[in-house]
């Protein structure tokens, strides 16, 4: 008796658990909308307008200085400049 239970549960124990929970291990990063009348870099790319997952390295290449909408939020980024966005 003691040998069919050891090998029943042997088998459980094998087999796992039959439920799949799927949990993240990390929470989904949040996008910004970046968009702009000039050039810029975003995460070492050459754009007008991006949408990007936190964080966000932007970079002003021009020689005049620049107007950049992050989510609708105005930000000036002076000549050869860089804006970092964290949330």
């Amino acid at each position: 008796m003691k040998k069919i239970i050891l090998m029943v549960l042997f088998c459980l124990l094998l087999t796992g658990c039959p439920y799949g929970y799927d949990v993240p291990l990390f929470p989904p990063a949040e996008k910004v909308t970046i968009t702009s009348e000039d050039l810029f870099q975003a995460n070492g790319e050459i754009t007008t307008g991006i949408i990007l997952s936190v964080p966000v390295n932007i970079y002003n290449p021009n020689n005049y200085e620049i107007m950049v909408y992050v989510d609708d939020i105005e930000n000036l980024i002076g000549i050869h400049d860089n804006l970092c966005i964290e949330e």
